[in-house]
């Protein structure tokens, strides 16, 4: 089996446990408004607002909004949840989507590089439960152990927060990850509290995506590094599973923004209202329930996936487990056992 549950064991004392599933936000694909100052502000804004008292556990956010004040500013971070993940801001930089993206408009980007990304994580008080994520630059791409030694770097000067290092294809004719050079570079990770991939690199289908995921797992186990890993861009309740099951522990998302989580399944909203027969209520009002809905049904799935593995039995999932158990004996004939 390689599903598994971990600790993390943060600078302030603070014990994080694995599986972990992250509401993201970010302002890319939200549209902005405007303060009675003339600031802009993004509508993401609101909605952290309207879940505060939910998402409780952990979420994430971008450094890149946290810069430009999208959303609430780092002083504000550590009422809004114990374990805080800040990513680099790379996502926001560029016009590149995750695969949940339903439309793919241009995106007019501020000014974003490494030093502003300092400011902005110099700026959170150091008493905050933060694990970040390094630097990435996917214009100018680099070997992987260019990409270690320079997230090594950047990560020393944040001892007090746990780390999560993004790896990334190594050349701008890749679209993916190349799976033989990350585990000929494996014992290079050992350093690392997490380390991450993004969904939307791994392949380009869900079992390369398993298989890439279980390969590079046990590579890590081999050399018994045992930070866990984490998935960027997979929030989704099948996904997340998918990858869970192939031994992957942390993963974040906007879906549970774009989506309505129903059934174990991720709908278009104005369904989701038709099938809990919500056919009165307001838009408004509708959004928030759902927003509600889908951070319940996120703590649900973690819980299910804490009682998998401790013992593989999927009938713990409460759906799809039958199709989840035929995709991980798929899995199984891929690795050849």
């Amino acid at each position: 089996m390689l599903a598994r549950v971990s600790n993390l064991y943060s600078e302030n004392g603070q014990t994080i446990k694995t599986p972990i599933l992250i509401p993201s936000f970010s302002s890319k694909g939200w549209p902005f408004k405007k303060k009675s100052t003339g600031d802009e502000y993004s509508e993401v804004k609101e909605i952290i607002e309207w879940t505060t008292e939910f998402t409780t556990e952990a979420v994430l956010f971008s450094a890149y909004d946290l810069y430009y004040k999208h959303y609430p500013g780092p002083n504000e971070l550590g009422e809004i949840a114990d374990v805080i993940f800040i990513d680099s801001g790379g996502y926001e930089k560029l016009e590149d989507h995750d695969l949940s993206s339903v439309y793919r408009m241009p995106w007019p980007s501020k000014e974003w590089d490494i030093d502003k990304l300092r400011v902005t994580l110099s700026a959170i008080p150091k008493e905050y439960n933060i694990v970040i994520a390094n630097y990435d630059d996917v214009k100018q791409p680099k070997p992987i152990k260019s990409q270690v030694q320079e997230a090594k770097v950047f990560f020393a000067e944040y001892p007090h927060y746990l780390n999560d290092i993004l790896i990334r294809k190594e050349t701008k004719t890749q679209d993916f990850i190349q799976l033989e050079s990350v585990i000929a570079n494996i014992s290079l990770f050992r350093e690392f509290d997490i380390i991450g991939l993004t969904e939307k690199e791994l392949g380009s289908s869900l079992i390369e995506r398993m298989e890439k995921i279980a390969r590079i797992r046990t590579a890590l186990d081999n050399e018994n590094i045992n930070s866990p890993l984490h998935i960027f861009g997979s929030l989704d309740p099948i996904s997340s599973c998918l990858y869970f099951i192939s031994g992957a522990e942390i993963f974040d998302g906007l879906t549970w923004l774009r989506y309505a989580y129903i059934n174990g399944v991720a709908t278009y909203n104005e369904n989701f209202r038709f099938l809990k027969q919500d056919l009165k209520e307001k838009y408004q009002s509708s959004l928030k329930f759902i927003y509600h809905n889908n951070l319940m049904a996120i703590g649900k799935l973690c819980d299910e996936m804490i009682l998998y593995a401790r013992d593989g039995n999927f009938e713990h999932f409460t759906y799809h487990s039958k199709e989840l158990q035929n995709s991980f004996n798929r899995l199984r004939a891929q690795l050849g056992g």
